[in-house]
């Protein structure tokens, strides 16, 4: 039992040490030494991919029941608001964003909304990026009525 310890003293010691010498900064002057900074922040999510980019601005029209336009278009992977103007007086609206047709029917929540509000009023949706594809809108007051599509391309 004695040459383990004898082992461990003289081999397993040493080579710890060195091991940790290694590891030490050469200007050890006590302080800790300063994170580096990368060249450019790596973007965490995809807001911040695009933080530098503005939102894109996208205007609709509630009135007379329907939505105009009935076609919206909006870029993919970026940000974007709908100013919804609702001009019909006393009239409750929204515009809800939804997956598609069978999501709003079944119930389900919207991806986005407005209040359901009467108007007139005006309000600001901010959607965050969405992917490619076709996304089914309407107002869930007048859900027979008042549908669109948005088109994120």
């Amino acid at each position: 039992m004695t040459h383990v310890r004898w082992l461990v003293l003289f081999v397993a010691l040493p080579a710890l040490m060195m091991a940790l010498a290694a590891c030490n900064d050469d200007d050890d002057d006590g302080e800790t030494p300063a994170a580096t900074e990368a060249s450019e922040p790596l973007p965490t999510s995809p807001d911040d991919a695009n933080a530098d980019v503005e939102p894109v601005q996208l205007e609709v029209t509630a009135q007379n029941i329907s939505f105009t336009p009935d076609v919206i278009e909006a870029p993919a992977a970026v940000s974007f608001i709908i100013a919804f103007d609702n001009l019909d007086d006393r009239t409750p609206h929204n515009i809800a964003i939804f997956l598609d047709e069978d999501q709003a029917m079944d119930g389900d929540d919207p991806l986005f909304a407005t209040e359901i509000e009467a108007g007139p009023i005006s309000q600001e949706l901010s959607v965050t990026p969405l992917p490619a594809a076709d996304y089914f809108v309407w107002c869930q007051i007048h859900t027979s009525q008042m549908t669109a599509t948005l088109i994120v391309k």
